[in-house]
């Protein structure tokens, strides 16, 4: 009797160290995830301010040529040699 308690202590305890062995991993794992995720955050959001400011300028860019090309009608025409 006293040999099967200690086989089922015993049994006890090994599944006691595995799940705390599972636990320690996977705290390990989650740890391991949070940094690579806050790496991405910051990556993502670099790569968003850069993209934003490429916006903003393509945008004043196309502001600038539409005014060059669809200026109004009296600065086409001095270009143009229509008006004297």
């Amino acid at each position: 009797m006293i040999l099967r308690k200690n086989l089922v202590y015993s049994g006890i305890i090994n599944v006691v160290k595995g799940v705390l062995e599972m636990a320690e991993n996977t705290a390990v794992d989650y740890k391991e995830l949070y940094l690579q995720m806050q790496t991405a955050v910051v990556s993502l959001s670099k790569t968003l301010e850069e993209v934003q400011k490429e916006n903003k300028d393509l945008k004043e860019e196309v502001e600038y040529l539409k005014r060059k090309l669809f200026g109004t009608k009296s600065e086409k025409a001095k270009t143009l040699g229509f008006e004297g």
